[in-house]
């Protein structure tokens, strides 16, 4: 997944500005986000995507988005989106618990917020970037002007 890296920072420049995009590290996945963020912001330069690859958008710190620790973001953001994907991946990957209906599936699920920044509706981790450009079109009314 980490392939929609360079998806993220074109979504953000097609959009000049009127989008913006956060990236959340979470290791409640089989501990796929491991490190410090020294170490992520390292491995997503020279490994994953690599090639001197750099995020034009925020990535956070590492928090808990599932389970009893869950950060407020999502707390109340997955209250109001129903889950895209009803089926959990194998439970023995997933470092977190209680499981709940509304969790995050796996990294890299997306959450699209509003202009008002009110959560609107969420996509698998597979959903392509390029497959909710339809929907940020309709919320903001207007077409990006395409660098994908």
């Amino acid at each position: 997944m980490a392939r929609q890296y360079p998806d993220f920072n074109a979504l953000k420049e097609s959009f000049n500005g009127l989008v913006d995009v956060i990236g959340i590290p979470c290791t409640q996945f089989l501990n796929q986000e491991p490190g410090t963020p020294e170490e992520i912001m390292n491995a997503l330069e020279h490994v994953r995507p690599g090639n001197g690859f750099m995020p034009n958008f925020q990535l956070f710190q590492k928090s808990e988005i599932n389970g009893i620790n869950r950060i407020p973001l999502y707390q109340w953001a997955l209250g109001l989106c129903d889950t895209p994907d009803m089926a959990f991946s194998d439970k023995s990957y997933l470092l977190y618990g209680p499981l709940n209906s509304n969790d995050i599936r796996w990294n890299f699920e997306k959450i699209l917020f509003d202009k008002n920044g009110n959560p609107v509706k969420r996509y698998t981790p597979s959903t392509e970037v390029v497959e909710i450009i339809p929907d940020i079109e309709e919320l903001l009314g207007e077409k990006a002007n395409w660098i994908f």
